[in-house]
């Protein structure tokens, strides 16, 4: 039924008398042209000026933080560079440190050697043998004439010579000689022609054989390193001492020292690097040379003897020791420790040196060493390490000043040679502005430097070259500078110190320096801003364009660079023309739009509210067969169907509930049949537990007894376990005992063996001692003969012992085999006990949990009960909802319960009947309340909707 709208007639109203569609109509035009007009105007005349001031604050905004940037990188940069020192300081502190180490070492090993070649020739000068031998070599020389070839010699060299050439075989000397005290060689090792020289009067009397033997003549001496022509002319140095007979000197034994200890000491290089080594110098009669074999200075060309001049050798000759920093070979620095050596009759040397560049940089190859890292992770062109006196002894790129002096060099008119002066005069950190640097292929270079003191003295200096592209990367982010807006930095000499941007050709640094014709910037700007001037205003830029620029101050050191920030004034003024223009076309077009939307949602909105109206006042008289015709699909319209949706649910409700109450009632007779049915039932269930009780007691009686008797077999079990492990254990530890005595046995047997042999070493002995000997030959004899008897008793026991040891030994393994049979039993009688125990514990709780049954059985017989009286009360409520539900007329919509459909809806008393019930008004058309309401309403009622019939019915 379509509900016709009613209009309001009349003549002039007031404001509140007119009806929605004009007052919407007019409220829309005066909301969208009015602000149009005040906005159109306002706009045209401040668009220009916020434009132009917007701009201005872009570029202070834009200038401040690259001059922030700009202060922050080079605050950055000091950061770096003190960081680099402290790190440069440890280096070389660290380099110090382990030359020293090293150095110690070596020194306490040399040392060491040499004391212990003074206690082999203290102790050998006094033994026996070789005081014999000097006196019988001596005699027999005298007695042959002054001859090695002679009997007497020759006895008394197959006397000795065996002994003292098995002593020089073990040792580490390159001779042996035994000298008489009239100064004939009267034995030697090698047999070299020094053999049967006198040192007093022949050709060797000049040689440092000779001079060992004048020392040797009063105490231990040694002589220095000398050619010695009996040993090919090679440098040979001698150690000799005084062998004296009944407290007078018969002559001296003198050892010739192999140089092949002092190398082995020497060219141990462990972590020395490619360039460090030990060597050891002396110095003898004015000469200083080398007392071991180098193998880093001079290549390994050098050897003993070789003469040697270095400062800090002529330190070390003169007793000093020290560290420090010294000029190499081929213009290198070394770091050199010096120490003299503590040797009686010496004068020597150690020496440990390094080439300063590997010792002050962590290794690494080239670029990848810890300072070639640095600057390529921080963006550094190049790093130097530079001494006091201007020498540049490493870069990381090793270019053309590598090397070389700053100072008095080829490139101490640099910029660099002008900071490294200035440093070390102010021993403060100093900053270098860019100028062409030669060994970087003339291109414009700045550095930075930081002098490494130890509180006194500058120890080394420490340089930086920066890198252009680090400053270029602050000044040419464009973010917010359109297509001409550029920032760059410029010198005190207007020339660039970072790439233009719009200009790469004549105005990047590199080309500003190569050509400051081109390339110099003079305009207003700059010249303000190097005079230490901040502003903005409209200028020529470099270019000749007018630009808005905005510049500032900012300091580089001592120096004065001035920062810009220029964007061309034509692409900040084209935006003001083109917001006018837009906002003219835009006012138009609104006006129009504005006036035509209006009329259209005025009259969409007033016609359907009407309607709403009418159809509200048919709902609440009671009238469900009502409907309202609203097509829109706009909120209005969303109302409507709203409202229509509602009427249906309401038309199919109240006949729902008019169905539902009719099975209400049939359903609460019923109900209470089943209420009494279920009370008989009860009593029933109550008598079956008692009687289901009474035998669960007894059941748990038996288990408890079988409980009982398990855990008495179970400790009789555990008992025999017990006694048949500890059995097992003594048999353990009487076959260790037995192992123990075969053992001991075996020792008897070896002592016994021992004796024989050294019973038959006596015989031996006593057989060559003659007739002196027939008596302690009988005795050794004897001793033969008990040790034979010892030997073979023990092995019987030995046996017996092993026999014993065999049988308890399986005794150990039968016990073994048979414990665990024990142990076994013993856990299945535990587990049989538990068992039971569990048991026993089950029948109670059943026996509890039955009577909990009778208990909740008398429960349910009087809830039974209680569910009669509900049913019946149940009954007179649904006929009061009937009556209730007669004030809606709900007319031709929705379903109607006929009198035939009534007679046919079934009592829903018992589970078993309700399918059939459902079947039957299937047959006959007619829904059920649960289907009316499940299909139409799910949304409203959902307790209802979601459940089957069944669960319905249970619900209400």
């Amino acid at each position: 039924m379509k509900i016709p709208v009613q209009t309001i007639k009349g003549g002039i109203m007031k404001l509140k008398d007119i009806r929605m569609k004009p007052k919407l109509i007019g409220l829309f035009l005066i909301i969208g042209l009015l602000p149009l007009m005040g906005i159109g105007g306002l706009s045209s005349w401040l668009s220009r000026d916020a434009l132009i001031k917007k701009s201005y604050a872009q570029l202070q905004s834009v200038r401040e933080i690259k001059k922030a940037q700009i202060e922050k990188y080079f605050t950055d940069c000091k950061g770096d560079i003190n960081v680099l020192t402290e790190i440069t300081g440890a280096f070389r502190k660290q380099a110090f440190d382990k030359l020293k180490a090293v150095q110690e070492l070596k020194k306490a090993q040399v040392e060491n050697y040499f004391q212990e070649r003074f206690s082999d020739i203290d102790v050998l000068s006094q033994n026996e043998t070789i005081i014999e031998a000097v006196h019988d070599f001596a005699a027999a020389f005298a007695q042959d004439g002054k001859r090695i070839d002679g009997s007497a010699w020759k006895s008394a060299h197959e006397k000795f010579a065996p002994w003292l050439e098995t002593y020089k075989g073990q040792s580490t000397y390159y001779d042996l000689f035994l000298i008489s005290k009239d100064g004939n060689v009267v034995y030697t090792a090698e047999k070299e022609s020094d053999l049967g020289q006198n040192l007093l009067e022949g050709k060797l009397k000049k040689s440092p054989l000779a001079k060992c033997f004048y020392k040797a003549m009063k105490e231990s001496a040694i002589q220095d390193f000398e050619p010695y022509a009996p040993s090919n002319n090679q440098y040979a140095a001698f150690i000799g001492a005084p062998v004296k007979r009944k407290g007078e000197t018969i002559g001296i034994i003198a050892f010739q020292l192999s140089p092949e200890p002092f190398n082995a000491i020497a060219q141990r290089r462990d972590g020395m690097g490619k360039s460090g080594e030990t060597y050891l110098v002396g110095k003898y009669e004015g000469r200083t040379a080398f007392r071991s074999k180098p193998l880093v200075v001079g290549s390994g060309k050098f050897s003993i003897g070789h003469e040697i001049s270095r400062d800090y050798i002529d330190e070390a000759l003169s007793g000093k020791s020290g560290q420090d920093i010294y000029p190499g070979g081929f213009g290198k620095l070394v770091l050199a420790a010096y120490a003299p050596l503590n040797l009686k009759g010496l004068n020597w040397a150690c020496i440990s040196r390094i080439d300063l560049e590997e010792a002050m940089v962590p290794a690494g190859d080239g670029r990848n060493d810890f300072f070639g890292n640095y600057i390529r992770k921080y963006d550094y062109y190049d790093l130097f390490l530079i001494t006091p006196d201007g020498h540049i002894f490493y870069t990381v790129d090793h270019e053309s000043d590598y090397d070389t002096n700053i100072l008095n060099g080829k490139y101490a008119d640099t910029n660099l040679g002008e900071l490294v002066k200035k440093v070390l005069q102010t021993r403060q950190f100093g900053i270098a502005d860019f100028k062409p640097y030669a060994p970087s292929k003339d291109a414009p270079a700045s550095f930075i430097a930081m002098p490494l003191t130890d509180g006194k003295e500058i120890q080394l200096i420490v340089a930086l070259q920066l890198s252009v592209d680090s400053i270029n990367s602050i000044m040419q982010r464009r973010e917010g500078m359109g297509k001409s807006g550029e920032t760059y930095l410029v010198g005190p000499d207007y020339l660039m110190r970072s790439d233009s941007f719009l200009d790469r050709d004549n105005h990047s640094v590199k080309a500003s320096f190569a050509n400051p014709a081109n390339g110099s910037v003079r305009t207003e700007a700059v010249t303000e801003a190097v005079s230490g001037k901040t502003a903005e205003k409209v200028i020529k830029d470099y270019k000749g364009n007018p630009v808005l620029s905005a510049y500032t101050s900012v300091k580089m050191g001592e120096t004065t660079w001035a920062v810009i920030a220029e964007i061309d004034e034509d692409e900040v003024m084209s935006p003001i023309y083109n917001v006018l223009f837009s906002i003219v076309i835009a006012a138009l077009i609104i006006g129009v739009v504005v006036a035509f939307l209006g009329f259209s949602i005025a009259k969409g909105i007033a016609k359907p509210l009407m309607d709403g109206v009418e159809f509200a006042r048919h709902v609440a008289s009671g009238d469900l067969s009502a409907d309202i015709d609203v097509s829109q699909k706009d909120e209005v319209g969303m109302l409507a169907k709203a409202l229509r949706e509602m009427i249906l649910k309401l038309r199919e409700i109240v006949s729902s509930v008019k169905t539902a109450t009719d099975n209400v009632t049939a359903g609460s007779g019923q109900l209470s049949s089943t209420a009494q049915e279920l009370s008989q039932g009860t009593g029933e269930q109550s008598s079956s537990a008692e009687e289901v009780s009474a035998s669960m007691e007894e059941m748990s009686s038996n288990i408890r007894q079988n409980a009982d008797n398990a855990m008495e077999t179970e400790k009789i079990a555990v008992r025999a376990a017990d006694i048949a492990g500890k059995s097992g254990q003594s048999v353990s530890e009487t076959v260790i005992a037995m192992k123990k005595i075969t053992e001991k046995i075996s020792i008897i047997e070896e002592i016994a063996q021992q004796t024989g042999l050294l019973a038959l070493n006596a015989a031996i002995e006593a057989a060559r001692a003659g007739e002196h000997g027939k008596g302690f030959a009988v005795v050794s004899s004897e001793i033969r003969k008990l040790s034979e008897r010892s030997r073979i008793a023990a092995a019987e026991i030995s046996e017996l012992s092993v026999t014993s040891v065999a049988v308890a030994e399986k005794a150990g393994e039968m016990l073994s085999l048979l414990v665990p049979d024990i142990r076994k039993t013993a856990d299945l009688v535990q587990e049989i006990a538990a068992a039971s125990k569990e048991q026993n514990s089950g029948t109670d709780q059943i026996n509890r949990a039955i009577q909990q049954l009778d208990q909740v059985i008398q429960e349910n017989a009087a809830a039974a009960e209680e569910m009669s009286s509900t049913a019946q009360e149940l009954s007179s409520q649904a006929e009061l909802l009937q009556h209730t539900m007669k004030f809606f007329k709900v007319g031709g919509y929705g379903v109607k319960v006929s009198e035939h459909s009534e007679k046919h809806i079934l009592p829903l008393a018992h589970s078993e009947n309700r399918t059939e019930i459902r079947h039957e008004n299937n047959r006959l058309g007619i829904l059920s309340h649960e289907k009316i309401i499940a299909k139409d309403v799910p949304d409203t009622y959902p307790a209802i909707a979601d459940h089957h019939e069944d669960e319905g019915f249970e619900r209400y």
